[in-house]
C-alpha cells in the first residue's frame, strides 16, 4: 500500500516540516521575539499588580508555577500526542532531589541544575520503553509511575523522612533560595514560566515541532517521509521532563515542605493535563491561558464560597470549558475572531 495514502494530511505536514513553507530559514530571533515579550509584560505587571500584597503574590506565584508546569506537559502530550499522566514524578522527584542536595550543603542554585540533568536522563530512561505503547495504554503506564514512587518515598526514610516528609530550613539565605517576601519568589519562578513559553514557541515554530505533529498523527506516514518517531519522542519526552523539573525544584523551595502524598499526588499528574486542554492542547500558549484564568478563579472562588460549594461551581466551569470551548479558550477565541470577519 502507497504510505501517502495513509494520512494525506500527515504526509504533508510531514514533507513540510523538513523545510519551511516558503523555502527559507527565519533567524532564531524571529521566533522568540513575542514570547520573551509577553513574559517581561507578565513579569512587570505581576511585579507592579501584586508585588505589595502577599495574598495576591502569592496566587501570582501558584499561577506561574502551573504556567511552567503545564506547559513542560504540553511539549510531550500536545505536540506528540503522548498524554501522560505521570508528570508529578517529575515534579515531585525533583523535589526530593534539591533537598537532598541542599541537605547536604550544597546551594539551591547548584543543586537545582544538578538535579534537572539528573531528572532528565532518568525520566528519559523510565518513559522510553513505553514509546511502544499508544493511546490509554501509555497513560496507564505512566498513572503508575507516581504511585510506586509514592511507596518508595515512604519507606525510604533516611533519604525522603518518610510520611512525614521534610521541612526546608526557613532561615533567610539567598544561597538556600529562602527570602522574606514573596517578590523574588515570583520573579524567579516568573522566569521560569517564560522559558517554558519560549521553548515552547521555539518548538512550535521549527522544523522539530512539525516533526512531533506529524508522529502524533500518524506514525507510519511520518516514518516515511524521512522523520525518526523514536529521535523525535526522545526530544519531546526530554524537553518536557526537563521543564517540570525545573518547576518541581522551584516549588519544594516555595512551600520549604515535603512529603510523599503531595509531592506524588494524583492531582498534580492531572492538573497539568487539564489546565494545557482546557487553555489549548498543542499551542505553545494554551497552557499559560488556562493557567492565568483558571487558577485565580479557583483561588477566588476558594476564598468566596466556603465548604464544598466552591468546588461545586468550579467542576462546573470546567464542564462549561470543555462542552462550549472544545478546542480549548485559545481554539474557541480564534474560531470567534473567523467567524467576525467574515
Amino acid at each position: 500500500m502507497n504510505t501517502s495514502e495513509v494520512s494525506p494530511r500527515v504526509n504533508k505536514v510531514s514533507s513540510g516540516s523538513l523545510r519551511d513553507i516558503s523555502g527559507h530559514r527565519h533567524p532564531l530571533w524571529q521566533h522568540l521575539t513575542m514570547p520573551v515579550v509577553v513574559g517581561a509584560a507578565i513579569i512587570g505587571i505581576l511585579l507592579l499588580t501584586v508585588g505589595g500584597n502577599a495574598y495576591l503574590a502569592g496566587i501570582a506565584v501558584e499561577t506561574m508555577f502551573w504556567v511552567a508546569a503545564a506547559s513542560a506537559w504540553n511539549v510531550l502530550g500536545g505536540y506528540t500526542g503522548m498524554l501522560s499522566l505521570g508528570h508529578a514524578l517529575f515534579i515531585g522527584a525533583s523535589g526530593y532531589g534539591v533537598a537532598f542536595g541542599v541537605d547536604h550543603g550544597w546551594s539551591w542554585w547548584v543543586a537545582t541544575p544538578v538535579t534537572v540533568i539528573a531528572m532528565t536522563i532518568v525520566g528519559t530512561a523510565l518513559l522510553y520503553p513505553g514509546f511502544r505503547l499508544r493511546g490509554p495504554f501509555f497513560s496507564l503506564a505512566t498513572f503508575a509511575l507516581p504511585l510506586i514512587a509514592t511507596t518508595l518515598a515512604i519507606y525510604a526514610v533516611s533519604l525522603t523522612g518518610g510520611p512525614q516528609g521534610e521541612s526546608w530550613p526557613l532561615i533567610n539565605s539567598a544561597s538556600q533560595f529562602v527570602f522574606e517576601t514573596r517578590v523574588p519568589y515570583l520573579i524567579v519562578v516568573a522566569a521560569i514560566a517564560v522559558l517554558a513559553l519560549v521553548v515552547s514557541v521555539f518548538i512550535d515554530r521549527r522544523v522539530i515541532g512539525r516533526s512531533m505533529r506529524a508522529v502524533a498523527d500518524d506514525q507510519v506516514a511520518a516514518d516515511s517521509a524521512g522523520i525518526n518517531p523514536t529521535r523525535v519522542r526522545l526530544i519531546a519526552t526530554a524537553t518536557s521532563i526537563a521543564l517540570s523539573s525545573l518547576a518541581g525544584c522551584f516549588y519544594v523551595t516555595y512551600v520549604a515542605f515535603i512529603d510523599p502524598s503531595s509531592a506524588f499526588a494524583l492531582d498534580v499528574s492531572l492538573k497539568v493535563v487539564l489546565l494545557a486542554i482546557l487553555g489549548g492542547m498543542g499551542r505553545p500558549y494554551g497552557p499559560m491561558v488556562g493557567a492565568v484564568i483558571l487558577i485565580p478563579t479557583d483561588s477566588w472562588l476558594a476564598s468566596s464560597f466556603p465548604g464544598g460549594l466552591h468546588l461545586l461551581l468550579y467542576g462546573v466551569l470546567l464542564v462549561a470549558l470543555v462542552l462550549f470551548l472544545p478546542q480549548g479558550i485559545i481554539g474557541g477565541v480564534q474560531q470567534l475572531i473567523r467567524k467576525v470577519r467574515r
